[in-house]
């Protein structure tokens, strides 16, 4: 029970544009490049770790601590946000770099 409580509670993740909770099934859905089925050299990855149909959401851990439920959530991530442009900028400002070489905490979201 608090494992699930942890998952539910804690386990999120800040994504440009959006934090998603780990517990949740992910509203983003897979680029149509990835939609279909995986490479060969992934087919049996994929088959082993996401039981959902292709295109499918309802990748959400209950438990983040099961492994099958860790890499069901991870592969949809993954192929959900795969050609997300934002998640290729880097990830601080100029600015905020300075402040981090400075000892300080930038302004900002970090």
């Amino acid at each position: 029970m608090t494992r699930d409580a942890v998952t539910e509670k804690l386990m999120v993740l800040a994504v440009p544009g959006a934090v998603l909770s780990l517990a949740r099934g992910l509203d983003a859905p897979v680029p149509a490049a990835l939609a279909g089925a995986p490479p060969a050299f992934l087919g049996t990855f994929v088959r082993e770790y996401d039981p959902c149909p292709s295109g499918g959401t309802a990748c959400g851990a209950a438990d983040w601590c099961d492994l099958g439920q860790r890499m069901h959530y991870i592969v949809h991530l993954f192929r959900a946000y795969a050609d997300a442009a934002p998640l290729f900028d880097p990830p601080f400002t100029p600015e905020q770099v300075a402040s981090f070489r400075a000892g300080r905490v930038p302004a900002g979201d970090l």
